[in-house]
């Protein structure tokens, strides 16, 4: 494959506020930079998974860094599973199966070179996790709400119908909707995974012209939902959002072909 260099292309403006930096710990935005333009790199191609990256002599100058700029990047793409730094041995690109998930928005607009299946299938894959996720929540979720406990989650979900004519803005709140859901039972761990799956679904959102069409029935559906989660018909609210999600689905999977 022809790599292309991390030089030649940056990803879009939609992303470059939230890929790297969500988890800068009040790094500089020089560090958020510099790890952003290596990550980049790395996704794809022209740091191959196996190989090393050129020494920090090297590397500092030709991402207009310092030095010392470049270790603090390198640590947050270590936090990422994306490199391997070694005493000695220099710095590897570690393979895609130890990679985090924070890395896909990048991936996906990098065209996803490593995998046979392209964007497309990266985002079916994508979609299937949220929805199995979700209906995980909310089975764990059931048992602990009864009457009015989703009253912030149906107002969310009101604010989400409101941004409906901005698809990321929607995206965020779609999602933050469903987070009220598992705060108002304390389903932490649960919860917490999902956050980690929400931050990536976000920013995909933001990168995908596919996601701008939000669905009719949204409101709908959440609504009717929450009413049967507060009535405890588990059956019912995750066969609902269940049809839901695979509707909205096929439909955004389609506008990608």
């Amino acid at each position: 494959m022809s790599a292309r260099s991390p030089l030649d292309s940056y990803p879009p403006e939609g992303l470059r506020a939230s890929s790297v930096g969500d988890d800068s710990r009040e790094s500089s935005p020089l560090v958020a930079s510099t790890a952003e333009r290596l990550l980049v790199g790395i996704v794809s191609g022209t740091y191959q998974p196996g190989t090393r990256l050129p020494p920090e002599r090297d590397l500092a100058p030709a991402l207009g860094a310092s030095r010392a700029t470049l270790r603090e990047a390198f640590r947050q793409l270590e936090g990422m599973h994306l490199i391997a730094a070694r005493r000695g041995s220099g710095v590897t690109v570690r393979p895609l199966r130890d990679w985090n998930i924070d890395v896909l928005p990048i991936y996906l607009a990098a065209g996803a070179p490593y995998s046979r299946g392209g964007v497309k299938e990266l985002v079916a894959e994508m979609l299937l996790l949220r929805r199995e996720l979700v209906t995980t929540m909310l089975r764990v979720a059931c048992p602990r709400l009864g009457p009015g406990s989703l009253a912030a989650a149906r107002a969310a979900a009101t604010h989400a119908w409101e941004q409906r004519e901005q698809a990321a803005s929607f995206a965020e709140r779609e999602m933050a909707a469903l987070q009220e859901i598992g705060a108002a039972a304390q389903v932490h761990p649960t919860q917490w995974l999902f956050n980690t799956l929400i931050s990536v679904y976000v920013r995909c959102a933001r990168l995908i012209p596919a996601f701008a069409v939000v669905p009719a029935d949204y409101l709908e559906v959440f609504l009717r939902v929450a009413d049967a989660l507060e009535a405890r018909r588990i059956d019912e609210a995750c066969s609902v959002l269940g049809a839901y999600f695979e509707r909205s689905d096929e439909a955004l999977l389609r506008r990608m072909s």
